[in-house]
This record gives structure tokens, sequence and C-alpha cells, in this order.
């Protein structure tokens, strides 16, 4: 080895020995520094800082803390209060050491944290009705508007009931629904729901208010059944009824039967404060009902011709008897009144048996059919049958044609004068019936002549007690004086 790599070889020891070192010095300094570096965080509050913070986790468990302690307090308030969110954004920072202040930047944080009331508002195909303190108080509150026309009725299997949307801050209240129903007629007790629902579109939706919004749900009930109209009294006057009362303000009888209870049998004195209110609900309930009655058959009417029984004549032979049938009715009511009732089934359980009659057809001249014709063509009745100037009139005045025809078949009993009729016939129609017919001008029958339904028997006059040109005309059935309008 030549001389000069022998002198070299020592000092190059020595720096390579000093260059390791001073490297080893380096890697230790940087490790311990890299060991004391600390992630932390600027917090920004709506583009605002407002402090580090060594975890976000510290900042996520501040608000929902006091979401939880707010949540809380709601449970004791007449108004609720949600928690309004800032805007909170982080940037993450590395330094030596790094110390961030957590407790100061927490506080400012939750300084910036900010509650608002909130509540329900009711909307009624979309108008604002009234606002209540959460979706349970207004769900509630519909539940029991249904309820006042539902009675408890027993669901038809399992009604689809319509179903109310919910939607947050949404202001416009729309949203929609749905109706439907179901049911076994033949298994169903006397009454079963089959579906209940609103006839106006209802949306709740929960929305930012101010406190003094927020109403009481009994006082909202009554809104919404009634519609809160302004009160309507009248004072019964001489001579009201009933029906007058309901023709001259042109008001149902069942408004004022319903909102005046006290009334009995129609009775009602001068002085006496009637209620006429009229509701107008805001809310309508639609309801459909399965209802299963029993209902009598009414026995059908077969007539038998007999030919011993002399016509006009007949005699039950057998009163028959009523049957029973079950009948399953489709009821659709609103606000509790049916509107429409359609028949889903009949079962009957017993016919009925039929009322036999047996009905004469032997013709006899001078024997009454029992069904009377009016005795003028062209007939106008100028008095008719009771009281009349303090005193009975016992028939019916009548003009028109001056021919009088016989009312039925008969045999003239009396042709001649009676006191205050004048020239009269009287007509014995063989079956319990007789019919007089005075003032006449001129009598063309004689007694004990046989006369026909509608025969001329006389001609019109004003002979006795009369006032002028007519027919008084009777009809007596079994020795009594009968009303004729009640027979011809």
């Amino acid at each position: 080895m030549p001389r000069f790599l022998r002198d070299f070889r020592v000092p190059l020891a020595a720096t390579l020995a000093a260059v390791a070192a001073v490297a080893g010095t380096y890697l230790a300094a940087e490790q311990y520094v890299s060991a004391e570096t600390r992630t932390y965080y600027k917090v920004m509050v709506n583009g605002r800082f407002v402090g580090e913070i060594s975890s976000r986790e510290l900042v996520a468990d501040l608000i929902e803390d006091t979401r939880k302690r707010l949540e809380e307090a709601n449970l004791h308030t007449k108004v609720r209060y949600a928690l309004r969110e800032p805007e909170i954004t982080f940037q993450s920072e590395k330094a030596y050491k790094a110390e961030p202040d957590d407790e100061g930047t927490l506080r400012r944080v939750a300084a910036s944290l900010e509650t608002y009331p909130v509540g329900v508002k009711l909307f009624i195909d979309g108008k604002l009705v009234g606002v209540v303190r959460d979706e349970q108080t207004a769900n509630a509150l519909l539940e029991r508007v249904k309820d006042r026309y539902i009675n408890g009725l027993e669901p038809a299997g399992k009604p689809e009931v319509r179903v109310l949307s919910y939607q947050a801050d949404s202001p416009d209240g729309s949203g929609s629904s749905g109706s439907g129903a179901g049911g076994d007629a033949e298994s169903a007790p006397e009454r079963q729901l089959l579906s209940v629902g609103f006839v106006e579109t209802v949306n709740v939706v929960q929305a930012e208010i101010s406190p003094d919004q927020v109403q009481d749900p009994e006082e909202l009930y009554k809104k919404l059944v009634t519609g809160n109209p302004a009160p309507v009294k009248y004072t019964v006057q001489p001579g009201d009824c009933i029906s007058c009362i309901a023709r001259k303000l042109n008001v149902p009888k069942e408004l004022i039967y319903r909102n005046n209870p006290w009334i009995e049998n129609d009775l009602i004195r001068v002085g006496d404060e009637l209620d006429l209110t009229l509701e107008k609900p805001l809310l309508n309930v639609e309801t459909a009902e399965l209802v299963t009655r029993t209902e009598a058959i009414q026995p059908q009417v077969v007539y038998q011709d007999d030919s011993q029984m002399i016509k006009g004549q007949t005699k039950v032979i057998s009163q028959g008897k009523p049957g029973e049938q079950l009948v399953t009715y489709r009821v659709v009511k609103l606000n509790g009144q049916p509107v429409e009732e359609e028949q889903l089934s009949v079962k009957v359980l017993f016919p009925a048996e039929p009322k036999i009659i047996a009905r004469g057809t032997k013709v006899v001249r001078g024997v009454g059919t029992g069904k009377f014709a009016m005795p003028v063509l062209n007939y106008r009745i100028t008095s008719n049958f009771g009281q009349r100037w303090g005193r009975q009139h016992n028939g019916i005045d009548i003009i028109g044609n001056k021919n009088i025809m016989a009312a039925d078949n008969g045999v003239v009993e009396f042709a001649g004068k009676k006191n205050g009729l004048g020239n009269t016939i009287i007509i014995d129609h063989k079956n319990g019936f007789k019919t007089v017919y005075g003032h006449l001008s001129k009598i063309s029958v004689k007694k004990g002549q046989v006369v026909e339904k509608g025969q001329v028997i006389g001609i019109m006059g004003s002979t006795g007690n009369s006032t002028g040109v007519h027919l008084h005309f009777e009809i007596h059935k079994n020795g009594k004086v009968k009303n004729p309008k009640d027979y011809l």
C-alpha cells in the first residue's frame, strides 16, 4: 500500500465516526418531535373561527347532549322548542405539543346554538285552521272528531281508515289521503264499521311557529265540529208551531228538535226561546257501515172470486201471517246522518203466509159496488162537510153540470120533498150505504126504482133552504153520516 494512503486512513475513519454520531443525534431528535406532535381542529361556526379543539366528537357530543336536555325540558312546557344547529366545519391542524382550549371552544360553540318554537299546523283543504303542540295532539284531535260519529262501532274485518299525511316544514299543507272498506255480511253483527274518513283533505305539518299560535285542543275540537257559528235565537210568537217556524225561517225541523231537546210532544209556548244555530263543521266525517236488521215480510193479498157473493162484497178467508227476513245494507252517513243506502243481501228466515180474500162476482140489480162516483160532472165543491155557520153540515155542496147521477147502484128509498132539502132523493145501496141528493129542481125517479151507477136521477136546483143552484150530497154508512170526500 502506498504511504499516502496509509497516512489518509486515520483521518477518514475519524470523519466517518463523527458523521455517524451526528446522524444518530438528529434521528433521535426527529423521533422525539414526531412523538410530541399532536393533531387538533380549528372550529368554524357559520364561517367564523371560534376556537380549537382536540376532537370533533366533543362538538358532536355537545350538540347531542343539548338536544336531549331540550327534549326533556319539552315534556314540561306548553310549547315545544327545537334546536337550530349552525353550520359547523372543522380544519385539521398539527403542532408540536399542541394544547387546544377544548373547554373554551365548546363554551363558544354552545353559545352559538339557538332554539326556536315548533308546533303542528292543521290544514283542511290547504287552509290553515289551527296549531297544536305536537303531532300526537293533532292526531288525537282528529281521531276524536271521527269517534264522534262512529260511537265505538266494531270494525268489519280490518277497516281501511283514511291516512293523514305528515310533512315537516311544508307550509302549503299538501299531501295525500285514501279510504276503503271491507267486511262479511253473513257474519256481521247488527252494525259494523266498514270505513271512516274525512270528506276534506287533511294534513298535519310540523313547522316553526310563534308561541302564541298554539291553541287549546278543546277549543279547536269545537271549531272543527261546529264551525263556531254565531248563535241564532228565536222567540216563539202567537200562532207559532214547530213546522210553522221551520217554514217561516227555512230551517229543517230536525234542527229545531236537535238543538232544543226540551221540546216534548211538539209543545211550545209564546215567549219560549229556541236555539236555531246551524252548525257548519270544518271537518265532515263520512262513514260506511254494514247494517243487518230483521224486517217483516208483509203478507201478499190473494183474491178468490166467489160467484155466490154479491159483486162488491168481500170476505177475509185468511188473515195471513207476516214473514221475517234478514236484510243487510251498506249505509253511508255524513256526520252521522244517512245519505245513501244500498241493499247487499236478503235472507228469508221464514216466508209470509198470504192474506186470502173472497171477492163477490154475483151481479144483483140494486146492490151497490161500494165504490162511489161523483154525482156531478165538471164539478166544483163549494162547501165542505163539518161545522158551518155554527152547526153541522152533513154533506158537501156541489155545482157543475145540472144532471144529477146516482153515485152507485141501488134502490130509490125516497123521492119527494124534505124540510130544508127541498126536492130530495135517497138511494139505498143495499150494502150498508145510503146516499142523499137535495135541492133538486126535478126528480126523475120514483120510490122502489132500481138505479144504476151513473144513471141520471134528477136535475140540480135550489129548492128548500138554499142560497143558490147546487146539489147537497150526503153519504151514510150503517146509519151514520160520513164525509163524502172520504169515499169519492
